[in-house]
C-alpha cells in the first residue's frame, strides 16, 4: 500500500475515533430510544415549576379585562410569566413592556397578516410617543374591589369572579377592520 493511502487511513481513523467518542460524551444516553428526540426530555422539562398561569387565573381576580383578551389572548402576552404572581402577588408584580417595539411586536404593518388584523406603519405613526398615551389598554373605570383585597380586583375566594357587564361591552366594541387607533 502506499504511504499516503496509510497516512490518510490513519486520519480518517483518527477522525472516526474522535467522532464516535465526542458523540458517546456529549449525546444522552436516552436519545433515539422511540424517535429522533431525547425520550427523558418531558420528565425532565416536567421538573421544572411553571412559569405561566393562563388567563383564566388573571381573571379570577382581577375584574378589568382588556379588549386583547376578550379576542383570546392572554394576558402573559404582554405582561410575561404570572404564576409568581398569582402565589405571591404582593411581593411578585407582573409589568408590561410599554415600548413602541414590544407593541409594533404584534401590530406592526405585516402583508402576512389578514387584513382585518389592527396594523400601524410603527415609522409614520406617532413615532415620538408610546402606544400607551393614546391607546388604553386596561379601562381606566376599574370596578371597586371588595374589602380586604387589594384595588381593582375581587376576592380570590370567590370562584364566580367574571369581569363586569360594563367591561366586557367595552371589550367587545367591534373595531373596523382595517382603521388604525
Amino acid at each position: 500500500m502506499a504511504p499516503q493511502a496509510t497516512r490518510i487511513s490513519i486520519v480518517f481513523g483518527c477522525l472516526i475515533f474522535a467522532f464516535v467518542g465526542i458523540r458517546s460524551v456529549t449525546v444522552p444516553e436516552s436519545f433515539g430510544k422511540q424517535g429522533h428526540w431525547r425520550f427523558t426530555s418531558l420528565a425532565d422539562i416536567s421538573k421544572h415549576e411553571a412559569k405561566f398561569e393562563g388567563k383564566q387565573a388573571c381573571i379570577d381576580c382581577h375584574a378589568n379585562n382588556t379588549p386583547h383578551t376578550a379576542k383570546g389572548v392572554s394576558c402573559e402576552t404582554c405582561h410575561g410569566p404570572g404564576a409568581a404572581h398569582t402565589k405571591e402577588f404582593d411581593t411578585s408584580k407582573v409589568v408590561v413592556n410599554n415600548t413602541r417595539a414590544f407593541c409594533g411586536t404584534c401590530h406592526a404593518m405585516n402583508a402576512a397578516r389578514r387584513a382585518s388584523f389592527p396594523q400601524v406603519d410603527m415609522t409614520d405613526h406617532h413615532p415620538a410617543q408610546r402606544c400607551t398615551e393614546c391607546h388604553k389598554i386596561h379601562p381606566e373605570d376599574a370596578p371597586t374591589a371588595a374589602a380586604g383585597t387589594k384595588p381593582g380586583t375581587v376576592p380570590k375566594a370567590d370562584a364566580s369572579a367574571k369581569p363586569t357587564t360594563e367591561v366586557l361591552s367595552k371589550a367587545a366594541e367591534p373595531t373596523k377592520p382595517g382603521v388604525k387607533k
